[in-house]
């Protein structure tokens, strides 16, 4: 009951009535709450246990809690997409960049930062993206129902703001060729967990050999889909978004692109390392028979600049 109660409040309560409010005031609940340590109490711990293995934060207390309002702020912007209009973009997000004036293309992500409002730009911009997603099953939910919930809204609403169906990972592929031959444009992320997908592309990952999944890039490649990477960053002191596009990315060696991909990671997480979402799962890209010190993310940074 008590993990119940508390998701009825991460998950719903907090976010929804930051997101009624206006933003400045939102947001400035939202900072509030994530000093408290009972807001995602193990989501933070398994993510702070991941960041020390490859980062290690000098403020650990303050990591948390820019890990908690990063997280705060991204299910807000659920219910923000729900219930404010694209004039919202243009108080409260800065772009940097543009979108490919013609489809198809690839919109690649990664789990870093809240990049909700990334989706309703694209769309915005005349650009209705298929993006790829898990299938939430009700039986991997049992104890949690809230969640089930959540994530089932969260995926109707994502949906929503690429203005376009979602697809799945079981037949992504075929899915994946026919949008493109079709001319439809495509979302996905470049940082998923080798255990969910089918192909790796080996690349260097903060100085130890790691993988990236293969199949969306490869498939970008077959079809001649420029590949265009986006992030949405967080001012912590204003709630401000930073959008950034970058160019489509040159070549057809899909090894290269893998590696590129791999620095542009590195970069964002040396930026703002508490923004990463997929920390809990940071060893399931490296090469299991690798030296287990990697190289500090700071030096990383220094060397890609």
């Amino acid at each position: 009951m008590r993990e119940r109660l508390r998701d009825i409040v991460q998950l719903v309560a907090l976010p929804l009535l930051a997101a009624c409010l206006p933003w400045s005031l939102g947001f400035r609940l939202l900072r509030r709450a994530a000093r408290a340590d009972w807001i995602f109490p193990s989501e933070t711990a398994a993510a702070l246990a991941g960041a020390r293995q490859v980062a290690p934060p000098a403020d650990e207390a303050a990591w948390c809690t820019r890990h908690r309002l990063v997280r705060l702020v991204d299910h807000a912007d659920l219910y923000l997409s729900l219930l404010r209009s694209d004039r919202w973009l243009a108080r409260h997000v800065q772009v940097v960049g543009e979108w490919p004036l013609q489809a198809p293309f690839l919109a690649a992500f990664y789990h870093w930062g809240a990049g909700l409002w990334g989706l309703r730009h694209l769309a915005h911009s005349g650009h209705s993206a298929a993006f790829l997603s898990i299938y939430f099953d009700r039986e991997t939910f049992r104890a949690a129902p809230i969640r089930y919930w959540y994530a089932r809204l969260r995926a109707a609403t994502t949906g929503r703001a690429a203005a376009c169906p979602l697809i799945y990972t079981g037949n992504a592929p075929a899915e994946m060729r026919r949008l493109y031959r079709a001319g439809r444009n495509v979302t996905a992320a470049l940082d998923v967990p080798l255990a969910q997908t089918r192909g790796k592309l080996p690349c260097v990952l903060f100085g130890r050999p790691a993988s990236l999944p293969k199949g969306v890039i490869r498939i970008a490649l077959r079809h001649a889909v420029p590949i265009v990477v986006f992030s949405m960053s967080l001012d912590a002191a204003t709630g401000r978004r930073l959008l950034r596009i970058s160019r489509p990315h040159p070549g057809d060696d899909e090894q290269a692109l893998a590696q590129a991909f791999a620095e542009a990671l590195e970069a964002l997480i040396a930026e703002d390392s508490a923004a990463w979402q997929m920390w809990p799962h940071v060893q399931d890209f490296f090469d299991p028979h690798s030296v287990a010190a990697a190289t500090p993310v700071e030096a990383v940074h220094a060397d890609l600049t």
